[in-house]
């Protein structure tokens, strides 16, 4: 359990967990830059998934316990990327 859901104006969730983008060239920039510097500040966000739309690439953006991000990078057909468990004990 990851604790209740809670929408702000619009339908948004205010505490996500992990928000997954899937990456355009129009918006790009705009997502891997603005949006995560946003998204960042939220208390409850751990994890921010890129996917790029036009190879097969994928961006991991994990927050360590003291805070900083660690990227990963998933290149070629054959990647696989795994999200890591929740503890359903832990809210």
């Amino acid at each position: 359990m990851c604790g209740p859901l809670l929408l702000g104006p619009g339908m948004s969730a205010t505490n996500p967990k992990v928000v997954i983008e899937v990456l355009s060239p129009s918006t790009r920039r705009y997502d891997d830059v603005a949006k995560f510097q946003h998204y960042s500040q939220i208390p409850s966000f751990e994890e921010y998934i890129l996917i790029e739309q036009q190879s097969y690439s994928i961006e991991r953006r994990h927050r360590l316990p003291n805070g900083e991000w660690e990227s990963t990078g998933f290149r070629g057909e054959d990647a696989n990327l795994e999200l890591a468990e929740r503890d359903p004990d832990q809210p």
